[in-house]
């Protein structure tokens, strides 16, 4: 009798290890399913860009120092970094220092912030 169990005991472990290798290979195959192969349609990345319409964007990349045009003004934005002042960004878009502090509400004791955006103005 005593064998019995024993013999019987190992089986059932057996069977449990093969289950759970069989549920971490499916797992591992699923993780690492080649792209286009899927089964599940409804979240695959191919069966989303066959689902949404055809849309095409002109997308540019842009240097960060570009100055930006504002909609329909005849004006460009520029961003402050560190270091810059109301002088230096002045001079680099060749405007009086009056103007651009009057045009962004200004003052001459003001203090940039960085990351602020300046409206720069435009003849």
């Amino acid at each position: 009798m005593h064998s019995r169990f024993f013999s019987t005991r190992f089986i059932f472990c057996i069977v449990v290890v093969a289950i759970v290798h069989i549920v971490v290979v499916v797992g591992l195959l699923r993780l690492f399913r080649p792209p286009g192969n899927s089964t599940d349609k409804s979240s695959s990345a191919a069966a989303l860009a066959e689902e949404a319409p055809a849309q095409t964007k002109d997308f540019r990349i842009v240097d960060p120092d570009t100055p930006i045009p504002a909609i329909g003004g005849d004006s460009v934005f520029h961003t402050v970094k560190s270091g810059e002042s109301f002088w230096a960004i002045a001079r680099k878009y060749d405007v009086p220092v009056k103007e651009l502090l009057a045009v962004n509400g200004y003052d001459d004791g003001s203090v940039l912030r960085i990351g602020e955006r300046l409206q720069i103005p435009q003849d």
